[in-house]
């Protein structure tokens, strides 16, 4: 339901309680992030576990299942990739024996400095 890269913020706001919703959605504008919000159907598509990857060259990649892709659409696709320098995309098969994961699921997050 929530994914924060460096220029960019995905929020399932729906499921943000609406008492709240526009201050959390205020705190990512506030920092100059651009806001694409999802609804209940995109988050059941992952397209809330897109995280922000930093490659070797220092480019930011957001990465995506096919599902999730699918999920945001073209508009927010477009959206998406002004705010980062590519996004990859990787097709992850839903096995009916196995949970479907998210790209997010599959990576390890090391926070180091480089």
């Amino acid at each position: 339901m929530l994914a924060v890269g460096s220029r960019c913020c995905v929020v399932g706001a729906s499921a943000i309680d609406a008492r709240d919703r526009e201050l959390v959605l205020s705190k990512p504008r506030a920092s100059g992030r651009n806001v694409e919000t999802i609804d209940t159907r995109q988050m059941a598509g992952f397209a809330g576990n897109v995280p922000e990857l930093h490659a070797t060259d220092s480019s930011r990649v957001l990465a995506m299942s096919a599902t999730a892709h699918a999920a945001f659409g073209p508009a927010a696709i477009e959206r998406l990739a002004s705010t980062v320098n590519r996004i990859v995309v990787a097709p992850i098969p839903d096995h009916r024996d196995a949970r479907r994961r998210s790209v997010r699921c599959m990576l390890a997050e090391v926070f180091l400095p480089y």
